[in-house]
């Protein structure tokens, strides 16, 4: 049952990622960063590892979790994945600068225009998430990994 649910966590949020226009290397940019994020679950409901503060798809914390609350709020949506990819799509493509601020979206944006999922993962994962631990070769290997699973046959 658990395998059932990682997949279906998994694709769902492939499917949330497709439906806000991303192309394929994007959505595994964004994917890599998600697995290393929550461990391979893809839960938007996991809370950081030995109770930390990071919480959901992007581990948000600090003024991210904060603005990330605002927008539940006052949008009157419940805390799901696709209302957190609701948020990060917002922050990545609309004039709202959040917490990124307007030259890493702008650059983000432009990177999504020409980059590889590994290079989309690592920019996602220095100009937004900004971790404590970067393990950026997990995240990029994931990308490409996801991106592999999205070619078609």
């Amino acid at each position: 049952m658990a395998i059932q649910d990682e997949f279906s966590s998994k694709q769902k949020v492939i499917n949330t990622l497709k439906s806000q226009g991303y192309s394929p290397n994007v959505i595994a940019g964004i994917m890599g960063n998600i697995g290393v994020e929550t461990g391979d679950t893809y839960d938007p409901n996991i809370k950081q590892y030995k109770g930390g503060p990071g919480r959901g798809l992007f581990q948000m914390e600090g003024k991210m979790q904060s603005a990330y609350n605002t927008y539940l709020k006052k949008m009157r949506l419940p805390n799901t994945a696709e209302t957190q990819l609701g948020f990060m799509n917002d922050i990545l493509t609309s004039n709202k600068n959040y917490e990124i601020g307007e030259g890493n979206r702008t650059r983000l944006q432009r990177i999504f225009e020409v980059g590889t999922p590994s290079t989309i993962a690592d920019e996602f994962r220095i100009k937004v998430l900004k971790p404590g631990k970067p393990h950026a070769s997990r995240r990029m290997n994931t990308a490409n990994q996801i991106y592999k699973e999205l070619e078609p046959q």
